[in-house]
C-alpha cells in the first residue's frame, strides 16, 4: 500500500467525496449488486470459496467484514451464503443522497475488531464465546487476525505479505 493509517483513510474519504457524493443510495447498491453479480463471484479463489462452503456446511455462523463500503459487502454477504456483514459506513444526507463522507469510522485495523467483537458478543451465551475462525488479506485485518482463535493469511503475497506470521490458507 502506498498509504496507510490516517493518511489511507482521508484519501479513501477523499475518494468517495469525488464519486459517490450526491448519488442516492438505491443507486449505488444496485450499482454494487451488478458489480458483484458479474465480478466477484467469478473471481473469487477456489480456496477461499471451498474454505467458505466448509464453514457453512458445518453450521457455522459466517460474517464477512472489510473496509470496503457496507452497502457493496452487504451484496457480496448475500451472494456468497453468509449471515452478516459488517464495513464501511456511508453518510447519507436528509434526502437519501451519500455525503461522501462515513458515517462512524473506517472498518478497518482497530475499528475492524471492535466490529467484530460487538458482532460475536451477540451471539455469546454468559461466558461462552464462540471459536473464531478469521480470514484476512491486508496490513487491516492484523488485528482481527491476531484476536482470533484460528487466523487465516488468505492474501496473495505469501511470505512478502504484511500478514506473513499467520498460517496460510492454500
Amino acid at each position: 500500500a502506498l498509504m496507510s493509517g490516517t493518511a489511507a483513510d482521508t484519501a479513501k474519504e477523499s475518494l468517495f467525496r469525488r464519486t459517490l457524493q450526491g448519488r442516492t443510495l438505491e443507486e449505488v447498491t444496485e450499482a454494487s449488486r451488478e458489480f458483484a453479480h458479474h465480478h466477484v463471484a467469478k473471481e473469487l479463489r477456489p480456496a477461499v470459496r471451498a474454505r467458505l462452503d466448509e464453514h457453512l456446511a458445518l453450521g457455522h455462523r459466517v460474517v464477512l467484514v472489510s473496509a470496503s463500503p457496507e452497502l457493496y459487502v452487504g451484496v457480496i454477504a448475500e451472494l456468497l451464503g453468509a449471515h452478516g456483514f459488517l464495513g464501511t459506513r456511508l453518510a447519507v444526507d436528509p434526502l437519501g443522497r451519500l455525503t461522501g463522507g462515513y458515517l462512524g469510522n473506517n472498518c478497518r485495523g482497530e475499528e475492524k475488531l471492535r466490529r467484530l467483537t460487538e458482532w460475536v458478543d451477540h451471539l455469546s451465551v454468559g461466558d461462552n464465546k464462540p471459536e473464531l475462525y478469521a480470514y484476512g488479506n491486508s496490513r487491516g485485518d492484523r488485528r482481527m487476525l491476531s484476536a482470533a482463535d484460528h487466523p487465516v493469511d488468505c492474501g496473495q503475497l505469501g511470505t512478502l505479505g504484511a500478514l506473513r506470521a499467520f498460517p496460510r490458507l492454500g
